[in-house]
């Protein structure tokens, strides 16, 4: 084989393998958050992060210099120097009002810049590792030999020993006005492991360069894709009744390859956060509504290896089966009219979409 041809075999392979460290995404179920890092929300500037979670140094300044971060709902040219080498980021990932996201302006060496504990981790479980990474570069003449974020993910125990590790490889700039991308590692836990530390490390140059923003920083199961419905896993997501309606339903859930999975089905009533539905551990159930009242009602499958359906941690859950019970229309009285024989009568009413 040819030298050049060689040559071009391994660019082919390295780039393959590059590709796909680079972005890696759960495709499955996820189970509520361990960590979930987003940065709140307020006015600018936000506050300065907990002591040990950064090894950076933080400024009120929405314009941090090499080795500085702020927290801050927003980056624009109305309050930062960089105006020919950032971009403008006028909200969050998270999509929160005001919601606060961490801007970075890398140290010249490579640092830590993000650590977290996550505990309570059940054994053999598989958890996803991530966060929103915006590179603050625009491409241009400018920034044309300038330095891009390189970070390596880490899990490791709490005396240091690393887990699983995973670089992102160099973080590319992007074209018309910067992309907000996922980055992350999936990590399995050992038997003898509950809990965690997970890290973020720098490892490209400060100076020209390396200067991004961070938001969405995740710990979480992932696990098998659950397919589910009313009446069948293929059947409709969203059902609607009347108030006062007497209605039975059954929801039916399915673990796309999993071997033997527990169960646990979660109910949410008008956004009041999630609960357990007691006994209700098969892949169907039976709701019913005797009256009904008004109102949102979501319905969720929790899916876990083993005994680890009792530990939260342990979950992954589906996405919501929704019943949206509605308010009877109140139709107000029609006016009396008086007219002449043969003129036409029009009648008008109000409060429905439809009407008998």
């Amino acid at each position: 084989m040819r030298p050049v041809v060689l040559k071009l075999l391994f660019t082919l392979i390295f780039l393959a393998v590059l590709s796909k460290t680079i972005a890696q995404t759960c495709n499955g179920s996820l189970g509520d958050p361990v960590i979930d890092q987003n940065f709140g929300a307020g006015a600018n500037p936000g506050p300065a992060l907990a002591p040990g979670i950064t090894n950076m140094t933080y400024t009120p300044n929405n314009d941090p210099q090499d080795g500085y971060y702020t927290i801050a709902n927003s980056l624009t040219a109305a309050n930062n120097t960089h105006t020919q080498t950032w971009w403008d980021v006028p909200s969050d990932h998270t999509g929160n009002p005001n919601g606060y996201m961490m801007i970075i302006n890398a140290d010249v060496q490579p640092n830590i810049f993000f650590t977290q504990a996550a505990n309570g981790l059940c054994p053999g479980t598989t958890y996803f590792f991530s966060a929103y990474i915006f590179n603050l570069m625009i491409p241009g003449p400018i920034t044309a030999n300038y330095s891009h974020p390189n970070i390596t993910f880490s899990v490791e125990t709490t005396t240091g020993q690393v887990l699983a590790t995973n670089n992102t490889g160099v973080i590319p700039a992007y074209s018309n006005g910067g992309k907000w991308v996922q980055y992350g590692l999936f990590f399995t836990t050992p038997a003898n492991i509950s809990g965690v530390v997970v890290v973020m490390t720098n490892n490209a140059p400060g100076g020209n360069g390396n200067d991004f923003v961070m938001d969405d920083v995740t710990f979480q199961a992932c696990g098998p894709i659950i397919e589910e419905g009313f009446s069948s896993t293929s059947g409709p997501m969203t059902k609607g009744i009347c108030q006062g309606s007497n209605e039975v339903f059954t929801l039916k859930g399915q673990v796309i390859g999993n071997g033997t999975p527990s169960y646990q089905w979660q109910w949410n009533y008008h956004g009041a956060g999630w609960s357990d539905i007691t006994g209700m551990n098969a892949d169907s159930l039976n709701i019913g509504f005797v009256d009904a009242d008004t109102g949102t009602y979501q319905y969720r499958l929790g899916v876990a290896n083993g005994s680890g359906i009792t530990v939260a941690q342990c979950r992954v859950y589906s996405p919501p089966l929704i019943v949206i019970v509605s308010a009877s229309p109140v139709v107000p009285a029609i006016a009396s009219q008086t007219l002449c024989e043969g003129d036409p009568l029009r009648l008008n009413a109000s409060g429905g979409s439809s009407y008998t």
